[in-house]
């Protein structure tokens, strides 16, 4: 892959892209009971965006080389749509940073 070049989702109508929206709608409220109540992992993404994991390393390497914040969920949210992928969501993906980034920055991860 060159330079610049990012990864991106397959292409997808407007109906699949619904589609794919809605399974991870359903499968979020039929495992926790109400929708939004749990943290999604990168493997429960990857069943909407096999690509998921690779989009997030490629991004947070681009971040950090351009002296932007690897760290920001809601940048690497709008990138993934961006690209045509899967909305995460607007809860922060399971495993996004480390624990020992979590403990560093207990203002960004207070316990609920």
């Amino acid at each position: 892959m060159g330079a610049g070049q990012g990864i991106r989702a397959r292409d997808v109508g407007e109906r699949d892209r619904l589609t794919c929206s809605w399974q991870a709608f359903s499968r979020l409220s039929k495992t926790t009971g109400k929708t939004g109540a749990s943290v999604a992992s990168f493997q429960d993404l990857a069943t909407d965006n096999p690509n998921i994991r690779e989009q997030y390393d490629e991004w947070r390497g681009l971040r950090s080389q351009n002296g932007e914040d690897p760290t920001d969920y809601r940048a690497f949210r709008q990138h993934v749509i961006d690209v045509g992928a899967s909305d995460t969501g607007e809860r922060e993906i399971d495993h996004f940073v480390g624990g020992d980034f979590k403990a560093a920055h207990p203002e960004r991860y207070a316990a609920a």
